[in-house]
Formats: structure tokens, C-alpha cells, sequence
């Protein structure tokens, strides 16, 4: 019996111990959270008018960013702030989503609705180069980034790649000299019937080739040679 008293006494000691470890460890996860909620808010805004500035200047200029944070409230949340408690999980005590209206007069809806692939592709651009000393990711792609978009603005977007580029691989698929003359490498993708079947050739441009291929996007399939002097002042 003094055994049995004993390994009870144990077992509830453990028990004892285990409860206030997990209530420690509930108060770490909550202060946590309520720190990453309260640097999310101070840090939406910046990043909304940061992005609203950067479109403006890849011709995006009258586009609203907006980055909405929303709670849910549950009485058994695991958080308590301001008087409530809210439900939480391993990404914090809400989620964040971005909001977009490309054109003025428009009401700013979830990026993932209403953005064409252009638009996405030049938001992307501008938040990698905001957040691009603590990105991680090696190489980004870049598709129909150059839509909708020449002359000044298409030369800001390539600057603005030519800039990333020297902190990521950058691969983009483009049909603007502005952009395609600052590349390292160029390669180029055609599409061609063999047999029964439509393949894509993909082949690296060395040389007189790439200012051959630079030329054609200026002046389409009759190159002159004024536009090979373009398209190599353009490269240089």
C-alpha cells in the first residue's frame, strides 16, 4: 500500500508539473502572437503605400494595395488581447490578405480574384524588391510581366529587374526590348510542328544573335540594320 501510495503521489507530481509546463508554454505562444499581430499592423500600412509608390512607377500609378489582417474571435481561443479571446493557429491570431483595385474608382478586392497575370507579375516585382534582403528564394519567374506596359514604363520595370537581379536569378519571359536588352542570357522560344505534334524549341542566343533577336522585337520580322544599331546601342 505505501508502494502504491507512493507511485500515485509520483504520478500526480508529474502530472502537476506537466500542467504547469503547458500552461508556461501557452503563455509564451500567446505573448508571441500578440507580438506578431502587433508588428503586422505597424507594418500593413508601410508596406501598402510602400507597393502603392512602386506601381506608380511600372504603370500601375492610380492602383490601391490595401493588406487586410483578420481576426475570429472564439471563446476557447487560445490568444486573449483587448478584452476577447481569438482563435490562433502556427501562422499568428489572424490572417493577412492583399487587396487590389488596378484602376481608380474601383473597390480593393482579394489580389487572388481580381489581378491579371500582369498585374501579378509587377506586384510580385515589387514586393521581391522590397523584401529582397530577407528573401531566401533563389530564382524568380517573371511571365507577361510586360503586359499592358512600353516605352518608360516598360524601361522602369526593367530597371527594377536589372536591380533584383543582383540578388536573384531572375528568368523572364518577355516581348519588350526595353526589358529583354538588359538580360545577362537570352534564349529563345518558338513553337514548331513535328509530326502530329506542336513542341516549343527553347535555344540559347550567342553573340550577333542576341542583337539580331533584340532588333526583331523593335522592328518585327524586317530588321534593318538601323535597328541592329539600336538594339545593340540598347544592350551596351
Amino acid at each position: 500500500l505505501e508502494e502504491e501510495s507512493d507511485r500515485s503521489a509520483g504520478l500526480e507530481a508529474d502530472v502537476e508539473r506537466a500542467a504547469t509546463a503547458a500552461e508556461a508554454c501557452r503563455g509564451a505562444y500567446a505573448k508571441a502572437c500578440r507580438e506578431l499581430s502587433a508588428g503586422r499592423q505597424g507594418a500593413a500600412e508601410t508596406l501598402a503605400a510602400e507597393v502603392e509608390t512602386n506601381l506608380g512607377q511600372i504603370g500601375m500609378a492610380a492602383a490601391t494595395f490595401e493588406v487586410r489582417l483578420r481576426r475570429n474571435e472564439e471563446e476557447s481561443g487560445l490568444v486573449e488581447a483587448d478584452g476577447r479571446r481569438w482563435r490562433a493557429d502556427g501562422d499568428g491570431m489572424e490572417s493577412v490578405e492583399f487587396l487590389l483595385a488596378a484602376n481608380a474608382g474601383e473597390t480593393p478586392l482579394p489580389l487572388k480574384r481580381v489581378a491579371s497575370g500582369g498585374e501579378i507579375s509587377r506586384i510580385m516585382l515589387v514586393l521581391k524588391e522590397l523584401i529582397a534582403e530577407r528573401d531566401e528564394i533563389a530564382t524568380l519567374v517573371f511571365d507577361e510581366i510586360d503586359s499592358g506596359i512600353s516605352g518608360r514604363i516598360a524601361a522602369a520595370v526593367g530597371r527594377k529587374l536589372e536591380a533584383l537581379s543582383a540578388s536573384h536569378q531572375l528568368i523572364v519571359i518577355t516581348h519588350l526590348p526595353q526589358i529583354a536588352s538588359l538580360a545577362h542570357r537570352h534564349f529563345d522560344v518558338s513553337k514548331q510542328v513535328v509530326g502530329d505534334r506542336t513542341v516549343t524549341a527553347v535555344r540559347m542566343l550567342e553573340g550577333p544573335q542576341r542583337r539580331e533577336q533584340i532588333a526583331r522585337l523593335l522592328a518585327g520580322e524586317t530588321v534593318s540594320d538601323t535597328a541592329r544599331r539600336h538594339a545593340e546601342e540598347m544592350m551596351r
